[in-house]
């Protein structure tokens, strides 16, 4: 029925959080390398693969939480609404403050030494790649460049909705493939000038199709263990193998797609409490997405006010190292309680009368 709730799957919340985790193990890794040359996790390449794990998941989310939208083009405006209000406010309000900051600390015209640019600022706000003047095309928040991705799929999502479900998806992969077929060719990271969208993309298919997996097959457990075990035993030998690669799409995007399946094809019963930390952080996983390159402010500040330049970052990198984590998810998890959510309600209230008042607008007689 068409606004029916689809249920929510706890296992792939974890994993939301665990993929938030890696992504944020990573940065804190180059921050305490950069500044107090330690890495505590020299060997842990593995950790590269939270952005690929975040594709495969939300491949999967988009099927399964419009399950009651295939078929039905009037929908395509809903789907659209529910992922604005989702992504928007936040990453809004972050890229606003570093605007803010870049204009303010720089002005318009030294925007340039700062490797920024007014198009890249305003670029930045609508998830448009757009070249700094160094050519990288990382926005204004660097890590929202998987969001100019995620956009480009929700866009081509949407316009499937109107086919039934596995016809959608059908059509949302071909769209996919052919919008990186017509891409700038070009090696490169992900988020770079060549080759936007990347072959990354292609890991929002894998979610896609896992979905309808998990619509019609419960695998037993033992059989979900195995998928699990060889895609995690296939993300530690990619990360030793091939930490950066143009094929990433499948050495790490199968290995994170047999993740997905084996936690999704099987109800792991995870709603006790060992796993309740990580519910809440899956919760809070966009929040601490976007929060947590900030992890060098309080360094920053610290340097700028006191004009420190040791400082228990170089003296007790693992105190440093700590507080940082503890800093970032109390950070997080207090953004997405006070900041993320109250808007997300008031713009979803907002959202539904002004439906609900062009609905009976449309029914009036014209005189």
């Amino acid at each position: 029925m068409v606004g029916q709730k689809p249920e929510e799957i706890i296992s792939i919340q974890v994993l939301r959080a665990i993929a938030a985790l890696a992504v944020f193990a990573g940065h804190l890794s180059n921050e305490l390398s950069d500044t107090a040359h330690w890495n505590p996790v020299p060997h842990l390449t593995i950790l590269a693969g939270g952005v690929d794990l975040f594709f495969v998941i939300s491949g999967f989310i988009m099927v399964h939480t419009s399950r009651d939208m295939f078929g039905h083009a009037t929908m395509r405006r809903e789907f659209v609404r529910r992922r604005l209000i989702r992504i928007v406010p936040l990453y809004w309000i972050i890229t606003g403050v570093l605007a803010a900051h870049a204009i303010v600390r720089y002005g318009a015209a030294g925007l340039t030494e700062a490797n920024l640019s007014p198009g890249l600022i305003v670029a930045s706000f609508f998830f448009v790649p757009w070249a700094r003047p160094d050519g990288d095309m990382t926005p204004l928040l660097a890590v929202g460049w998987t969001l100019s991705y995620e956009m480009l799929f929700y866009l081509l999502f949407a316009a499937s909705l109107a086919l039934p479900r596995r016809a959608a998806v059908g059509a949302t992969a071909l769209m996919l493939i052919i919008a990186i077929a017509a891409a700038v060719p070009g090696g490169g990271p992900p988020g770079r000038t060549a080759g936007w969208p990347a072959l990354i993309a292609v890991e929002f298919i894998y979610g896609m199709a896992i979905a309808l997996l998990a619509g019609a097959v419960k695998l037993p457990r033992a059989a979900a263990l195995a998928l699990l075990g060889l895609g995690i035993t296939g993300l530690v030998v990619v990360a030793h193998a091939s930490p950066q690669s143009e094929y990433r799409f499948a050495l790490w995007g199968i290995p994170c797609a047999l993740v997905v399946a084996g936690v999704t094809l099987h109800r792991f019963p995870l709603a006790s409490w060992p796993w309740r930390p990580l519910i809440v952080l899956g919760n809070a996983s966009y929040a601490l997405y976007l929060v947590h390159p900030f992890m060098g402010m309080p360094r920053l500040v610290t340097e700028r006010v006191f004009g420190e330049t040791r400082g228990p970052w170089l003296d007790h990198p693992i105190a440093y190292a700590i507080a940082l984590v503890a800093l970032m998810i109390g950070a997080a998890l207090a953004v997405h309680v006070f900041i993320e959510r109250p808007v997300i309600r008031i713009l979803r209230r907002w959202s539904r009368r002004a439906t609900v008042a062009a609905a009976a607008g449309a029914t009036e007689p014209v005189l």
